[in-house]
């Protein structure tokens, strides 16, 4: 069987015309996404050369790790303080049935079998104080913090301009940000 984005074809996957498309060709979950599959023919002779079929395989792993406190202090002030931490690192493999699946002029030697790992980390701590002045009224104080670091090699050294495409330059760069306020509440 032949698959892409996540649905299995059945084999042989002959159509005449797409008139004679009949869904129960497809089966949804099949873990393997080959980026090559056979076209739609037009006659009984397949027109897709399977030597030069590719496929590629994506593994993510994510560890999460995390707090919660909430504590009341007297009888007016209430202290929230959550805190998360997370890293996901993202391995994709391909494999190809022979050199025709390459670019023309490289070989399987050159291209090898996986690109970088991808890379992504979050420490996250936000919390806040409320005081309750009274029934009616209460002030809160609140504080996030955000420290993220990604490893991606698709953005990597990514340039405005590539040849005569000007591009967006777009880059997920490492970042922290801050963030610190007040609120004053008032029920009625």
């Amino acid at each position: 069987m032949r698959s892409i984005n996540g649905i299995r074809l059945r084999a042989p996957f002959n159509l005449t015309t797409i008139d004679n498309f009949d869904p129960q060709d497809f089966e949804a979950g099949f873990p393997v996404f080959p980026l090559a599959f056979p076209p739609f023919v037009v006659s009984t002779d397949a027109v897709y050369p399977f030597e030069n079929a590719w496929q590629m395989k994506s593994e993510a792993t994510t560890w999460t790790l995390g707090f919660d406190i909430e504590m009341q202090v007297g009888d007016r002030l209430t202290l929230d303080l959550h805190g998360v931490y997370l890293h996901s690192n993202e391995q994709r493999d391909y494999s190809f049935e022979s050199d025709g699946a390459l670019a023309a002029g490289l070989t399987g030697e050159e291209v090898g079998t996986d690109f970088p790992d991808l890379q992504n980390t979050d420490r996250i701590i936000e919390g806040s104080l409320l005081y309750e002045a009274s029934v009616q009224w209460a002030v809160r104080l609140f504080f996030r913090y955000q420290y993220s670091t990604f490893d991606n090699y698709q953005l990597s050294g990514l340039k405005p301009r590539i040849g005569h495409l000007l591009m967006l330059g777009h880059g997920d760069k490492d970042f922290t940000a801050s963030t610190f306020g007040a609120t004053v509440r008032y029920r009625f």
